[in-house]
């Protein structure tokens, strides 16, 4: 009876999202972050949605950082102009940005992604840090001993 009980806990923890605020400090004041959907599925879209307040000046141009890590491993951050894939410009008041994309069938671990904005002047505008965790799940058919992995999302 522990073995299924436990079985079935490993199973429920499997997979999460978390999404922060990774430096509340910036020039612009996250008020909303979400994840969807959460955990992400495999082959389907994940949207990440970031409402924030600007309290300064109009922003139309910056720098745009990436950072990934994956399964504990670093790679290279990789930057892009600001207003390359974001609605620019961001007037002050309140923004809101969207992103959707397709969620790999490929990602399987932990991955960590770190954004952050920067003005011209090198003054960080937001950070944000998006934590998934998704991993194979280990299914046993005890009739004939034998077992099979499912990814996340998968029948």
């Amino acid at each position: 009876m522990s073995r299924i009980l436990f079985s079935i806990a490993a199973l429920v923890g499997l997979s999460f999202a978390s999404i922060q605020d990774c430096n509340p400090a910036s020039v612009f004041h996250i008020e909303t972050l979400s994840f969807e959907p959460d955990p992400p599925v495999a082959n389907e879209n994940a949207t990440l949605t970031v409402q924030f307040y600007n309290p300064g000046l109009e922003v139309s141009d910056g720098t745009a950082i990436t950072s990934v890590n994956y399964n504990f491993i670093p790679f290279a951050p990789s930057t892009e102009p600001l207003c390359l894939n974001n609605p620019c410009p961001f007037l002050y008041g309140e923004n809101t940005v969207v992103h959707t994309s397709p969620w790999s069938a490929d990602v399987n671990g932990r991955l960590v992604t770190t954004l952050s904005w920067e003005d011209t002047s090198g003054n960080e505008l937001l950070c944000i840090e998006i934590t998934t965790n998704t991993f194979q799940k280990l299914i046993e058919y005890p009739s004939n001993g034998t077992r099979k992995y499912l990814r996340h999302g998968s029948v």
